[in-house]
């Protein structure tokens, strides 16, 4: 199946996104295929889904996607902090990265994301 597919496999909702396709070459461009061989066209896919959620979850947040700070309920407000992902890499804030995260350390055991990778290829 190709990455295309794969997305609308596992998450039918963004079929319609605009821009599904340029979400999806992103991805292809920061998926090491070399590390995950066999799984490559999967973790793509999750890894683009990943990459829809936080745009989305960015427009309708007003480019705010930090943890909520202060609320107020009269004259309803709302304040966000900084966005700091747990993790280090930002897979921690969708479904879809913390299992493209799950097939990158089921793939490659010990594999610290934050890693520069290999930059000559496999």
């Amino acid at each position: 199946m190709s990455v295309s597919s794969l997305l609308s496999t596992i998450a039918p909702q963004f079929d319609s996104v605009t821009g599904r396709a340029d979400f999806i070459a992103l991805a292809e461009l920061q998926v090491n295929r070399c590390l995950l061989g066999e799984k490559a066209d999967i973790g793509t896919a999750y890894f683009a889904a990943h990459l829809i959620q936080i745009s989305q979850d960015s427009a309708t947040s007003g480019g705010s996607s930090g943890e909520i700070t202060s609320k107020k309920e009269g004259d309803l407000s709302v304040s966000y902090g900084n966005f700091a992902p747990k993790d280090g890499s930002g897979l921690s804030a969708t479904s879809w990265g913390r299992q493209y995260d799950m097939i990158i350390k089921t793939t490659v055991p010990g594999l610290d994301l934050t890693c520069s990778g290999f930059p000559d290829g496999c």
